[in-house]
């Protein structure tokens, strides 16, 4: 039996790939890029919110998911750092947009984290793609 939670994951990266999704993610990637580079608005968002922006890894579609979750999260205190140092933020109809593709993917995450790779079985497959298709 192939493991279910790295099909998930290359399932989901290729999902990912759609132009639409892909050019949404590179826009946020180029955000979060943008304010990791400098240490002014890196260390101004620790100060607002306690929190940095994460970084999304090739390898792995959980992290693109994770650097999306991040982004909605500290939205405002972003958009407030942003506006501060004159830098450009996501259109509205952007963040409306990752909002949506959280909801989306957020039962794959969460299927994914809990499906052991090395020692699945059947009574954890079946209940999770059940799940995953009344989502």
């Amino acid at each position: 039996m192939p493991c279910l939670a790295h099909t998930l994951q290359l399932t989901l990266k290729d999902a990912m790939k759609h132009p639409s999704a892909d050019s949404l993610i590179t826009r946020a990637r180029k955000l979060v890029h943008a304010v990791r580079k400098s240490s002014v608005a890196n260390e101004a968002m620790i100060k607002k919110c306690g929190k940095t922006l994460v970084r999304d890894c090739s390898t792995r579609w959980n992290s693109t998911f994770d650097m999306v979750r991040r982004l909605l999260e500290i939205r405002a205190e972003l958009n407030q750092v942003l506006e501060e140092l004159g830098l450009d933020t996501l259109l509205t109809s952007d963040w409306a947009k990752l909002e949506n593709l959280v909801k989306l993917l957020e039962p794959f995450a969460i299927h994914t984290d809990q499906l052991p790779s090395d020692s699945q079985s059947l009574s954890q497959v079946v209940p999770c793609l059940l799940n995953l298709l009344t989502c």
